[in-house]
């Protein structure tokens, strides 16, 4: 099965190229490489991400994103799965500037259960702010997708992305929103 995968573009702007010394931009650069060329899966974009993409583009991710492109791995999507996720995150208990910060991210996550459940990201708020939110919401309809969806940083050594590359990109239980520790 080839799986479609949602990477927020702050691990494409992060990812320098091979004269990078900076080892977050050596991680990012890495795994958009091994991404490429060492798996089947799809990049997941939505309108919102690929205006993102463009507005956040580096001479690296430009070579990156026309490469997976040309070989027929860009997956277009609506972004409107998920359509209560805004309400969920206005009704939430989080500070204001908690939600507006999740409605900044909403998109990654709306792409992501349209397509295989998983997000490629380094934003480390916007993971733990919606962790809290599928806390908050174990119950109501549609919540419980929030729960399923994996979240992985190429920059935590701990979460070992390019191991989970060539894993498959399996759901690991542990990097799962409803999974993580409030």
């Amino acid at each position: 099965m080839v799986l479609r995968v949602v990477i927020d573009t702050n691990v494409a702007k992060s990812a320098g190229g091979q004269a990078a010394k900076n080892p977050d931009s050596i991680q990012c650069r890495d795994f958009l490489v091994m991404f490429r060329n060492k798996t089947d899966c799809r990049l997941v974009v939505s309108p919102e991400i690929r205006e993102e993409w463009t507005r956040h583009r580096s001479r690296f991710s430009v070579g990156w994103l026309t490469q997976m492109k040309k070989s027929g791995r860009l997956l277009e999507v609506t972004g409107t799965a998920f359509a209560s996720l805004e309400d969920h995150i206005e009704r939430s208990s989080l500070t204001e500037s908690h939600r507006e910060a999740l409605q900044k991210d909403r998109h990654l996550i709306k792409a992501a259960i349209e397509a295989d459940r998983r997000i490629v990201s380094c934003e480390e708020l916007a993971r733990r702010l919606f962790g809290q939110l599928a806390a908050e919401f174990p119950t109501i309809p549609g919540a419980e997708r929030l729960h399923e969806v994996l979240w992985i940083s190429p920059i935590r050594p701990e979460e070992d992305a390019l191991g989970w590359l060539t894993r498959g990109c399996p759901l690991v239980p542990g990097l799962l929103l409803g999974a993580l520790k409030t």
